[in-house]
């Protein structure tokens, strides 16, 4: 079973787990915070994905949502629409918008048929999806 404290300064993070995995590279990136608590379980707040998404592609400007305002917990399926525009990967339009984005993230194994039956993300699943998505755009800039 997972051990409490592994490679991230968080002590709510499991060593051994997918969430400290993501964790861990994303902080080769930058730092998330200055708290010893990272709270996983809790819904991930707009200003908080936007960070998640800066740490991983670089550009603030780049990583928004209309309509948000920084301290409103973000939707799911905004967070991987999010991220997915801020990796610059291309997606076809469809109706409803969201379609092609489920689409893609289940072909490239970033999201599980879980996610579209939930409307929040958590913490601990926006830093797991960001990593995904992360490594799915350098896996593919690599393999061309």
């Amino acid at each position: 079973s997972p051990q409490a404290k592994g490679t991230t300064p968080f002590q709510d993070i499991y060593e051994g787990t997918i969430t400290e995995s993501a964790l861990f590279e994303l902080s080769k990136r930058g730092s998330f915070r200055a708290s010893k608590e990272f709270f996983p379980y809790q819904n991930t707040l707009y200003n908080e994905a936007r960070a998640f998404c800066t740490l991983a592609f670089g550009s603030i400007a780049s990583c928004s949502v209309s309509n948000l305002e920084d301290s409103e917990a973000i939707r799911n399926l905004y967070a991987l629409k999010m991220l997915v525009n801020a990796a610059k990967i291309d997606i076809p339009t469809s109706f409803p918008w969201y379609k092609s984005y489920i689409s893609w993230g289940l072909k490239h194994k970033v999201i599980s048929v879980d996610f579209t039956k939930k409307t929040w993300i958590t913490r601990g699943e926006m830093a797991e999806l960001t990593w995904k998505i992360m490594k799915n755009k350098e896996d593919s800039t690599n393999s061309l």
